[in-house]
């Protein structure tokens, strides 16, 4: 895929969360804290970015803990719809699209639609396999009602068709020694005859758009796995009181039957691009990224495009970027709301403050693997109590120290050696913010590094003689420069108020990856830089010193 318009409108939309339980700290490092960075970060190319947020409410697990709640399951789901909502807010991500149980009747509209579509073109069809049946309760089980080993990694504790050890799909009938999660009793196999999305006809309409999407390295590795080996069939009905029922038709094999949670979610994006759209938020034809973690990568890389492709046209668009994380672990251990093995996200936020809750889970982030979180190395770590050093970090220098518009060349060897390390980390962290090569975790790690930078320089003013002490003075205080605007996809209160600090511009300052030595109203910046056609001051790469252009 060509590299998008950086002006362009992005939808952003992560997984929808569970509301069986509010957020906790792996919900933050995993999909929603990494989309709202890569939001905020197009705003340096004058492009936007609109972030589609909704819960995941039709879900056997939510109304399995409704069911222990004793409350009705609807009502459970809007309770902790709100709790996620407020946890949201609490970490600063604010969704310009949130989907709730209101927009239900659309949602299912749009999935009965798109099935059948998919029936007309083939894509699904009817097929009878075995599936699980709990004798003692003389009922169906599937997704979170089962437990057994997967079938592919042999681990324990797999449900209906999903594995969080391996994230590869398996068949209810292939689940190995299924109970039941409700009686705890041993269930049996019974012919069943169910609705199924077939892939591999769809191998190479789906081969043909990943090649072409850009994806994250791990969901890159992730797909290519997956393609390696023939594609499933996949459930699209099942037996259940939750879900889109299906109209019921004469002769139908699936009558009485639901939509499978899985279907629905081409369903639940299609919703959210519509509402952005109907609010004036995207232009039709805005391209779209999608961030998810690993137990979730079959879904959006398969199902979900799979059942685009099969509704055929008038449907949103296939994503055009794709990032997967992997699982974050508390103290060795997965983060568990079932288990209640976790940290609240609100917690660790009111532990410190939104910025640098959201810089530690970014700098954590499992972008390449499992980590692990402790609130002890929280607390230990650079992350925690960042945001009041930077403000007094721009109390001690004001915006008094001695100017220079020259790059780093205008410095003294000392000076100028530490100049060119901002340089560098300013760099890598425009390079990383770029939504075709994005890194959570890197800009994160090139953040604080240009900050250490910055401080260092502080302190080597403090002790050098009076000229070097004025360069050091004026380089820290265009690194604080550079951190008000460039941190703010990270930090924004904190970048907010350092912009007041140090009288820049409230907002809209672009940023081409260079220290900033001032802010100016004018179009234009002396020197080898030019414009960019909307009064931005541009040069030919990233790495030198320049002045930002206020727009």
């Amino acid at each position: 895929m060509p590299t998008a318009d950086p002006s362009a409108t992005v939808l952003f939309a992560p997984s929808n969360p569970t509301p069986n339980g509010d957020l906790h700290v792996g919900h933050l490092a995993g999909p929603f804290v990494a989309a709202d960075v890569a939001r905020r970060s197009l705003e340096f190319h004058g492009g936007q970015g609109r972030l589609l947020l909704g819960t995941a409410w039709m879900n056997t697990h939510v109304m399995f803990a409704a069911e222990q709640a004793g409350v009705p399951y609807l009502e459970y789901a809007d309770l902790l719809g709100e709790r996620i909502w407020e946890t949201f807010r609490s970490a600063a991500v604010e969704p310009d699209v949130a989907l709730r149980t209101a927009q239900a009747d659309r949602i299912g509209a749009v999935v009965l639609e798109m099935l059948q579509r998919a029936l007309e073109s083939g894509a699904v069809r009817p097929r009878t396999r075995p599936a699980h049946y709990c004798t003692a309760c003389a009922d169906w089980r599937f997704q979170g009602y089962v437990s057994g080993s997967c079938p592919h990694c042999g681990t324990a504790g797999a449900a209906g068709i999903d594995c969080e050890a391996c994230a590869l799909h398996h068949d209810d009938s292939e689940l190995i020694g299924g109970t039941c999660t409700v009686c705890g009793g041993a269930t049996e196999l019974r012919p069943l005859q169910r609705l199924y999305l077939l892939l591999e006809p769809l191998r190479e309409e789906l081969t043909g758009w990943l090649a072409g999407a850009h994806l994250s390295p791990a969901a890159r590795r992730y797909a290519d796995l997956v393609l390696a080996r023939e594609l499933p069939e996949v459930p699209v009905s099942y037996v259940s009181a939750l879900g889109i029922p299906l109209p019921e038709q004469p002769g139908d094999p699936a009558a009485g039957q639901s939509v499978y949670p899985c279907f629905e979610l081409a369903g639940r994006y299609q919703v959210m691009v519509e509402r952005a759209r109907e609010s004036g938020a995207a232009p039709e034809g805005s391209p779209s990224a999608m961030f998810f973690g690993f137990d979730n990568a079959f879904e959006r890389l398969f199902i979900l495009p799979a059942v685009l492709l099969a509704a055929g046209a008038g449907v949103a668009p296939l994503p055009s970027y794709l990032d997967m994380s992997y699982f974050y672990r508390l103290d060795g251990a997965k983060f568990s709301t079932s288990r209640n093995h976790l940290v609240w996200a609100r917690d660790l936020v009111a532990r410190s403050c939104a910025d640098e809750a959201r810089l530690y889970t970014s700098l954590t982030r499992p972008e390449t693997g499992e980590t692990d979180f402790t609130m002890a190395e929280f607390l230990a770590s650079p992350a925690h109590g960042l945001a009041g050093r930077l403000l007094a970090w721009a109390e001690e220098l004001g915006a008094t120290a001695p100017e220079t518009d020259a790059g780093t060349g205008q410095f003294s060897q000392g000076p100028a050696a530490l100049a060119a390390s901002c340089a560098t980390w300013a760099q890598d962290l425009w390079r990383a913010y770029r939504l075709e090569s994005f890194s959570c975790r890197s800009a994160a790690h090139a953040l604080l590094r240009l900050v250490q930078d910055g401080q260092s320089a502080l302190t080597l003013a403090a002790a050098a003689p009076e000229r070097e002490a004025g360069e050091y003075r004026a380089l820290a205080l265009q690194a604080l420069r550079t951190v008000a605007v460039a941190g703010l996809p990270f930090l924004p209160e904190t970048c907010a108020a350092l912009r007041q600090r140090l009288g820049l511009a409230a907002e809209g300052v672009r940023w081409d990856g260079t220290l900033l030595t001032g802010v100016r109203t004018e179009a234009t910046v002396p020197g080898d830089s030019r414009t960019d056609g909307h009064g931005t001051a541009r040069t030919d790469g990233p790495g030198t010193a320049r002045t930002a252009v206020a727009v």
